[in-house]
């Protein structure tokens, strides 16, 4: 009986400082998605001078210019966006695992669950992205 009370209390320690990992990987994808938000802004103040721009030069360095900051921005996001989901399943697995020890869980279901259950679903990303290989999860 012990050695089961020493398990799970080592099991709830773990599960603590696993979602104060998870905690801070979520709080760090809504500041990546909220910095995506700011770039649409930027871009259409971008857009806005550059319409209003009467030179045709002026027009065509800025768009070259808003689209490579565009798709450098945008890609670095994407992939640190992937890379912290990946870890956020990887966490949900461990804390489901953990739980089932800590507090004598058998048959119940995951109970983090999701970033498995989003990218299990993905939507329209794979319709419209997958043929293309850009939808990666």
């Amino acid at each position: 009986m012990c050695e089961v009370d020493h398990a799970a209390r080592a099991a709830k320690g773990q599960i603590d400082l696993l979602l104060e990992e998870y905690r801070a990987l979520r709080s760090e994808i809504d500041q990546r998605i909220a910095a995506r938000s700011t770039l649409v802004g930027f871009l259409a103040a971008g857009a806005a001078f550059i319409v209003g721009s009467r030179s045709v030069l002026v027009t065509w360095v800025s768009v070259t210019v808003f689209l490579i900051i565009v798709v450098v921005v945008w890609g670095s996001s994407s992939s640190m966006l992937g890379r912290l989901g990946r870890r956020i399943r990887a966490l949900e697995e461990q804390l489901n695992l953990l739980a089932k020890t800590a507090y004598g869980l058998s048959d119940t279901p995951s109970l983090l669950q999701w970033e498995k259950s989003f990218v299990s679903d993905p939507g329209w990303m794979r319709k419209y992205f997958g043929w293309a290989g850009l939808y990666k999860p």
